[in-house]
């Protein structure tokens, strides 16, 4: 659906590639019953946090946004000196529309104080020249560091800890960390933070767990006649 979509917008010399969506009038797409989206635990992103240094120096705070924002890797890996307000506060950083899935901009977005400590400590180590990417590409100047990278070594820090892979994600299960933790928080306000277009697209990456499902049970109130 995206290439086809892609291709209906995507001028050449003889025009558009498609001339509209062959698929626009409808599409059943098969889904799994049981689709599988791991949940990193509190611990997990800990151990690994704890040897990202080791792996890499842009890893540690790749890793840190990602937990403390909930934004994805490819938006995070983007980021500007530009994006981030530090000046004043509370400290926020702006998501630029060119690193939206969805091409939406996420204007001054609040940070945690985690967030803001790791983004000092990377400042300090790797310093930025004037409207430079966090993560620049050491091959490509003007460039941020590529995905295949940041996908390798968090692979390898999580395999340092002593942790076997989750099965069905990489970074996106530190995505639902994000958004499950954020459970009792309402939802528009979770999707603005995190990055999603709307809180109906959060419910794929909230993922309560057993602790939560039976705290929950614990709040349930009988329902009885008024007296």
């Amino acid at each position: 659906m995206s290439v086809f979509r892609w291709a209906t917008r995507c001028r050449t010399d003889h025009g558009f590639l498609l001339r509209e969506n062959p698929l626009r009038g409808g599409y059943a797409i098969p889904r799994e019953k049981n689709p599988r989206r791991p949940v990193a635990t509190a611990e997990r992103y800990e151990a690994t946090l704890l040897v990202a240094h080791r792996v890499h120096p842009y890893l540690q705070l790749a890793l840190v946004l990602v937990n403390e924002t909930g934004h994805r890797i490819g938006a995070v890996r983007q980021l500007r000196r530009s994006d981030l307000h530090l000046d004043t506060r509370p400290d926020t950083i702006t998501w630029p529309e060119s690193s939206d899935k969805q091409g939406i901009r996420w204007e001054r977005t609040p940070i945690t104080e985690a967030a803001r400590q790791a983004i000092d400590r990377h400042l300090r180590k790797c310093p930025v020249i004037g409207d430079g990417y966090l993560f620049p590409s050491p091959r490509t100047p003007g460039k941020p560091h590529g995905a295949t990278a940041f996908n390798r070594w968090l692979k390898q820090a999580e395999q340092l800890a002593g942790l076997e892979p989750l099965d069905g994600g990489l970074w996106h299960p530190y995505r639902r960390k994000f958004a499950t933790e954020m459970v009792d928080v309402p939802d528009r306000i979770v999707a603005r933070l995190g990055g999603w277009k709307t809180p109906r697209t959060l419910d794929l990456y909230s993922q309560p767990g057993r602790e939560m499902l039976v705290e929950a049970l614990s709040l349930r109130k009988q329902l009885r006649e008024a007296q």
